[in-house]
């Protein structure tokens, strides 16, 4: 049973080689940040009756979801300068040699 948001990047070069790279989101901490879709009800009764939220509520699932994106965007970025940086060279050799 999958209990992760799976995340996958794939950086292709300019010379055709492909840098890969993944990282999961456990469900639980997605489920805590609202990333599951919720249902903005225009009345706090309605809101009770059929489980969904407020504009406030949906205002603080909101602030939780932008956490967690900003999570996501740092690791994406770090996969993107870890791929960038593959090919750099040291003294004009290659860093890893395959």
């Amino acid at each position: 049973m999958n209990t992760a948001y799976k995340f996958r990047l794939t950086v292709q070069t300019p010379d055709h080689k492909e840098h890969c790279s993944a990282f999961d989101v456990d469900s639980k901490t997605a489920r805590d940040s609202g990333f599951e879709p919720y249902d903005l009800c225009s009345d706090g009764k309605i809101a009770y009756a059929v489980g969904g939220v407020t504009t406030s509520g949906a205002e603080r699932i909101d602030v939780e979801r932008e956490k967690l994106a900003a999570e996501i965007s740092r690791q994406i970025t770090a996969h993107i300068m870890e791929s960038i940086k593959s090919r750099d060279l040291r003294n004009g050799y290659r860093q890893n040699a395959e």
